[in-house]
């Protein structure tokens, strides 16, 4: 959409958006600055993985099982011909990213009480804490959209440059093709509620923290942030996906608990979303 079919009112709120976000993220830095001067450090202040590594070994040979059989399926319905219109694409993949997600949420849930650790212990989910990791998830979305908007405008510049195809994520794709509200409801609830909780628990919870016992923080920062950009399966997203894996590893140390990336890495997803479909369905 070119620039004079912005509805002015939009354009002023996005204009907002940045200036907000500028401020935040001031705001941020002179925060961590002031913390690095109490002896915060970054590295130090996440605890442990929480699994060892044949229980790591174990959950992804499950979760590769899982995901096989739901491509298995997925193949047996598309040679019978019940996926080829995009409402059947769009249920099976809320279908399969639930069955996904709860596999992996039993699994993780048998082995940490294999090892008598709680959720709350081995991510920091503390409820004293809920209203902090509230805040610092919305600090820390609005802080990062500046940057990360600077880091989706240069990859899609450098794709173009290139003449490299840069077509939206599958699922953003789906969003374009559906219109039923149930469907929409349910790519709505995978994409910002179920991805998150999910993502955040393995890159963050689980690998960032697994590499950093085992490597040191930035190689685990580094790492662990790749492998979430390379987990999407997107190349015009890889740039800005690392960086937001790299800003919620971040929050990670900063905050002690997961939860702050859970919420910020929904807002993000909502956010995303929602400007993904006011400029691709909104004003056509």
């Amino acid at each position: 959409m070119a620039p004079d079919q912005i509805p002015l009112p939009l354009m002023w709120t996005a204009i907002g958006l940045d200036v907000l976000s500028l401020g935040m993220l001031a705001w941020v830095l002179f925060r961590w600055r002031r913390r690095v001067a109490q002896g915060f450090s970054l590295g130090r202040n996440v605890g442990c993985c929480p699994l060892a590594l044949r229980e790591w070994l174990l959950l992804v040979f499950l979760m590769l099982l899982g995901f096989s059989q739901l491509f298995l399926i997925q193949g047996l319905l598309q040679g019978r011909g019940w996926l080829n219109g995009n409402r059947e694409k769009a249920v099976f993949v809320i279908f399969s990213q639930a069955v996904l997600y709860l596999l992996f949420l039993f699994l993780l849930h048998a082995l940490l009480r294999l090892r008598n650790i709680s959720w709350k212990d081995a991510f920091g989910l503390h409820a004293a804490d809920a209203t902090k990791a509230l805040w610092a998830g919305g600090a820390g979305l609005i802080a990062t959209w500046v940057p990360l908007e600077i880091l989706s405008w240069s990859s899609l510049r450098a794709f173009e440059y290139l003449k490299w195809p840069s077509p939206p994520q599958p699922i953003l794709q789906l969003f374009l093709k559906v219109e039923e509200p149930w469907v929409l409801a349910g790519l709505c609830f995978v994409a910002i509620i179920g991805a998150p909780l999910i993502e955040e628990i393995l890159f963050r919870g689980l690998v960032y923290s697994w590499l950093k016992m085992k490597c040191g923080f930035l190689p685990a920062l580094a790492g662990s942030s790749a492998l979430f950009a390379a987990f999407h399966c997107h190349a015009p997203s890889a740039l800005p996906l690392f960086g937001l894996a790299v800003a919620l590893a971040l929050l990670y140390e900063w905050k002690g608990n997961l939860a702050a990336c859970v919420i910020m890495h929904a807002g993000f997803n909502a956010l995303s979303l929602t400007l993904f479909l006011l400029f691709e369905r909104g004003f056509r």
